[in-house]
């Protein structure tokens, strides 16, 4: 082939193989002959789902969709595969009349396989069948001893080079145990040497005599004189020369990774920006519980090698140790990603690494596995800016997401002095803090009073994962009540205070009807003797755990801080000659929540014991939930937002003046009639305690006088 033919050749080629027609009679060739499977096995099930599913794959690929009958003839061709077993169990999970579905019977394959695998048990010995007697041989044998089924090191019934106790050891240390055991090298056997091993066995790696789980890179394992076996005792001594050249060192990181309960576990990773896709080890996968998704994706390495496919994919989030970073990341789940790393201990004692630097990952100079292996996607999204370098012929530090690191210790320290003292116009928040901003913006609304209606700002990951809490709430309520029947005089004002709760609408009656949604939080009374408002204040405990584990503030976003603290506005306050304060009474309850929420914020409730206890629902914003100040704070800014042009005399800027549930404002000297600023500022404010001006006792009162 040359220049000038290869327009020919290739039209050749291309009527050779790219022959649609040929490709799909070969799919639909697989798929009818199928083999049947004469026993129950996981290993032929899942090689008959995997080969189903390659070709319904490679028929989607050539633009034939499964669907209709075409769904219903493969669905029967690899139901008629199953062996009998399978096949019973199949059909039990089945409808009466239902017609069965390709992707559901493969997920059911895909399920049976699982359990026969975690089911597999040592195979009994064949029975010799009745009749006559079986005749019996015997054969001695002086061959070397074969490896002990029970494990010298944990003593458990498997070999080994299998034991979870010596798997996790480094290199080095499974070296110097096989010496202390005085097994071989090569097979973990005793009574021989390596040089007399009679397994055909070998490294995988580089083919030496010795076991590829004690492989070194550039390494040289010569044995010492073989133990003698009888009642002589030797010793087998073995020295290993390591040929160290330069290391190069992988970026290694520490990580927290969420498993199916939500809960976090610490996990090594590796950064690799040349991987287009991300890993997890088959054993993390299980060990997390997550839910595997069925695929089928061919693995190529590098030089264009090409590896096995793979078969499940898992979803899952991974945490920073040392900032608030996160990312949802789908991993292709392998058995194993690579071999420890670095492949042997780097002394890092002459290093002269920054004290205040912190790594991301503290034992990156020991062998360890790695668990994942994070790809391109994620690779550059966390890299930062930071960058600092231990010298000639020495590593660099790289600041990631995962990892703070400061280059200059002063540098730092003057850095953060600057940031304090800078004012800044925009409020530096984060991704949660900024979500729950914008389901304020996008949900809040007005009844026909123009009171605020807000919805409960939930995660979005913990949607779902709330349990029963009402048995809880029971048993907390009856305890509270035996508490003050002891003590008349709180429970009075405990009663008095639910009452008021409930005339001013800010509880309601659950209907007996609805009382099978059990979410409810959970009350009881802190008792504030210097309280001006009320001597008993209840707060709502959403805190306590439900059945699952999670309360209602977990699955609630906390919101921004939005309000100055309490410096900045005391130090205004003292700029101006004459100062106002304001109280703004049951700030919280003055802003109703939605009624698709408030089944969240259910309550136990009844005035004495001789009455049935009946559920309440809270219709305000609730002290005790996480969100609540947000709420609060942020509905008192939108009041400003909205109607703070219809009133000219308005505090100037009360939403910098607000802190907690006080306005702190400071004005001018002028002459103010102050009865004329109450009627056209404090008469707009709901709950004011002053509605027909200031009375004579109020601090305030001499000042005004004095100013007029």
């Amino acid at each position: 082939m040359n220049s000038n033919n290869f327009e020919s050749v290739w039209e050749i080629l291309v009527q050779r193989f790219e022959n649609p027609r040929l490709i799909v009679d070969k799919h639909i060739a697989g798929l009818l002959h199928l083999k049947a499977l004469p026993r129950e096995s996981a290993k032929d099930l899942r090689h008959l789902a995997e080969t189903c599913k390659a070709h319904v794959d490679g028929l989607i690929f050539m633009e034939k969709p499964i669907d209709g009958t075409s769904n219903l003839i493969i669905t029967h061709i690899l139901s008629s595969c199953l062996d009998a077993e399978t096949r019973k169990l199949w059909e039990r999970s089945l409808k009466h009349g239902e017609f069965p579905e390709l992707y559901k019977t493969l997920e059911f394959i895909t399920r049976q396989t699982e359990v026969l695998e975690s089911c597999a048990t040592k195979e009994p010995q064949q029975r010799q069948p009745s009749g006559k007697p079986a005749s019996t041989k015997a054969f001695v044998s002086s061959t070397p001893n074969p490896p002990q089924l029970c494990c010298a090191l944990c003593k458990q019934q498997h070999p080994l080079h299998k034991c979870p106790t010596f798997l996790i050891l480094t290199t080095t240390d499974k070296i110097e145990k096989l010496k202390t055991l005085n097994r071989c090298f090569n097979c973990f056997g005793t009574g021989h040497a390596v040089s007399k091993c009679p397994s055909p066995w070998s490294c995988r790696h580089c083919k030496g005599r010795h076991h590829t789980l004690i492989h070194v890179e550039n390494s040289r394992v010569t044995p010492g004189p073989s133990p003698v076996t009888g009642r002589q005792s030797t010793t087998a001594t073995t020295t290993l020369t390591t040929v160290v050249s330069s290391t190069v060192l992988l970026s290694t990181a520490m990580l927290n990774i969420t498993d199916s309960a939500g809960v976090t576990h610490p996990a090594r990773v590796l950064l690799d920006s040349g991987a287009q896709s991300s890993f997890i080890t088959g054993r993390l996968a299980q060990f997390l519980c997550l839910p595997r998704k069925l695929v089928n994706i061919p693995l190529s390495g590098i030089g264009g090698s090409a590896g096995s496919n793979v078969r499940h994919t898992v979803t899952t989030t991974i945490h920073s140790r040392c900032s608030s970073y996160n990312a949802t990341v789908e991993m292709l789940v392998l058995p194993k990603l690579t071999v420890e790393m670095p492949r042997q201990y780097i002394n890092i004692s002459h290093w002269s690494i920054p004290e205040a630097c912190v790594l991301a990952d503290p034992s990156f100079n020991n062998p360890a596995p790695i668990d994942l292996i994070l790809g391109a996607s994620l690779f550059y999204e966390i890299l930062r800016t930071g960058r600092l370098s231990l010298g000639d012929n020495m590593p660099t530090l790289q600041e990631t997401e995962f990892v703070v690191t400061h280059t200059n210790e002063l540098d730092s320290l003057m850095k953060r002095f600057f940031e304090l003292e800078e004012v800044s116009g925009t409020p530096s928040w984060s991704n949660e803090e900024r979500a729950c901003e914008e389901h304020y913006t996008a949900t809040t609304t007005t009844d026909i009073n123009g009171r605020y209606v807000v919805r409960l700002p939930r995660k979005a990951e913990m949607i779902g994962k709330l349990g029963d809490s009402k048995t809880s709430a029971l048993r907390r309520f009856l305890a509270i009540e035996r508490r003050l029947q002891r003590e008349p005089e709180t429970q009075q004002a405990y009663v008095d205070f639910m009452n008021e709760y409930l005339r001013l609408g800010h509880m309601s009656k659950v209907a007996a009807h609805r009382w099978t949604l059990r979410r409810s939080i959970y009350l009881h009374p802190v008792f504030k003797a210097d309280s001006t408002t009320t001597k008993c204040r209840v707060v709502f405990d959403a805190s306590s755990k439900s059945s699952t584990g999670v309360s209602l503030n977990d699955t609630l976003m906390v919101g921004p801080t939005i309000q100055q603290d309490a410096t900045s506005i005391l130090l205004r306050f003292r700029t101006r000659a004459v100062a106002l304060t304001a109280d703004v009474a049951k700030m919280y309850r003055q802003v109703l929540v939605h009624p698709t929420d408030r089944s969240l914020q259910r309550i136990l409730w009844r005035n004495s014991p001789n009455e049935p206890i009946e559920e309440y629902e809270l219709n305000t914003v609730t002290y005790g939930t996480a969100s609540a100040p947000f709420l609060a704070v942020r509905s008192l800014q939108q009041t400003v937002e909205d109607h703070g042009k219809e009133y000219p005399l308005q505090l100037r800027d009360p939403v910098t003046s607000t802190w907690m549930i006080s306005c702190l404002e400071v004005i001018r000297r002028q002459r103010l009639n102050p009865y004329k600023y109450k009627r056209q500022n404090c008469t707009r404010r709901r709950g004011s305690s002053y509605e027909n001006g200031l009375p004579t006792s109020h601090p305030c009162y001499s000042m005004w006088t004095n100013s007029s």
